[in-house]
């Protein structure tokens, strides 16, 4: 994924499954453990590639886009953020499949 989306400029975080099938927070990057924490919800053989992908497509965004305070207020999802986010190639079907969940 590094390689492939972001020329393998981004560090290499680790990765681990959350504790939980969690529902409602499906992944997320920890700048303090330089982690990415994926739900144990897609640990399951017919989680679409595409999905997965995304997800961790999202959280290594994160990585290059840290969290920005403006104004007293966390800016985690900047407008750069949310537009190299739109590049994802599968991005529609990523979502609908993540809506579903």
């Amino acid at each position: 994924m590094n390689i492939r989306f972001f020329h393998g400029l981004l560090g290499r975080p680790t990765l681990t499954w959350s504790a939980h099938h969690a529902r409602r927070m499906l992944g997320h990057y920890d700048a303090a453990h330089n982690t990415i924490v994926v739900s144990r919800v897609f640990d399951r053989p017919d989680t679409p590639r595409c999905a997965i992908e995304y997800l961790l497509y999202h959280e290594m965004l994160h990585l290059k886009h840290p969290v920005r305070v403006k104004a007293g207020r966390r800016c985690v999802h900047s407008r750069e953020f949310q537009a190299e986010e739109r590049l994802f190639p599968e991005l529609e079907a990523a979502k609908s499949y993540l809506k579903r969940l």
